[in-house]
């Protein structure tokens, strides 16, 4: 994903993920594990008005219009044990100051966080404890 004409992107050589194929049966989506193989994640900070700018999909209105209609069933419950980073790397960047400045961490190995399934619900927020 890369953000229009900010700078900032997301790359990832490889996912791989592995799923419990029962509980789908059942309106449950068990992850067993997401594992992120060489993400490359670039954030620019353009100009002080914009602020961060973040790399989306190109329409993401696509994903609301993809919500079942009212009284319908929504999305499966999910669960994710495990998300691990190999070979990672995160850079920052601020144009906005006289001279810019880059921080950059390479390198990142292992991340497994707990995750918290509601946010992973379109129109949440994605919350990592």
């Amino acid at each position: 994903l890369e953000a229009p004409a900010g700078g900032s992107r997301f790359e990832v050589g490889k996912i791989a993920i592995r799923a419990a194929l029962m509980p789908l049966f059942r309106g449950r989506l068990e992850i067993e594990s997401i594992d992120l193989v060489k993400p490359d994640i670039t954030l620019v900070r353009p100009d002080a008005e914009r602020g961060w700018v973040l790399p989306m999909p190109p329409d993401p209105a696509r994903a609301r219009d993809a919500a079942p209609p009212s009284g319908e069933d929504g999305p499966p419950a999910v669960s994710i044990d495990h998300i691990g980073v190999r070979n990672g790397a995160l850079r920052l960047e601020d144009r906005t100051l006289d001279p810019p400045m880059m921080l950059a961490v390479e390198k990142i190995e292992t991340l497994n966080p707990d995750v918290d399934p509601q946010a992973l619900i379109p129109g949440q927020t994605l919350k990592l404890r």
